[in-house]
């Protein structure tokens, strides 16, 4: 589970309960949410990606070069990501509670969820 970016998108509709077409969040907005988790992640540390950030295109059954330990991190932020973004939709708190343990699975502040 989660090792191609088509897993990414599927499992991040299945929290979303975005499960029904059309979908309220198109699938590119789902991958950049992802790319956006690599740049942060590259951010904080260097040693996930070893400098070579991923960015994913167009939804693909590739490979999520993304290490299988920080693969569910890496949902949560993009479940936050997509959250924040919706404006009619947005419960702040579950939101910040998804970026927050995303967060603190990159630089071990505290427990994440």
């Amino acid at each position: 589970m989660l090792d191609t970016v088509k897993d990414y998108v599927d499992q991040a509709r299945i929290i979303l309960q975005d499960q029904v077409v059309p979908f309220r969040y198109p699938d590119n907005d789902i991958i950049n949410a992802l790319n956006l988790a690599c740049l942060r992640a590259s951010g904080w540390r260097y040693d996930v990606f070893m400098g070579v950030v991923p960015n994913f295109g167009p939804l693909e059954d590739s490979t999520a070069a993304i290490p299988a330990q920080m693969r569910p991190a890496f949902l949560n932020y993009v479940v936050g990501q997509i959250e924040v973004r919706e404006t009619e939709a947005t419960d702040e708190e579950r939101a910040s509670s998804f970026l927050a343990s995303f967060r603190a699975e990159m630089v071990g502040q505290g427990g994440a969820k």
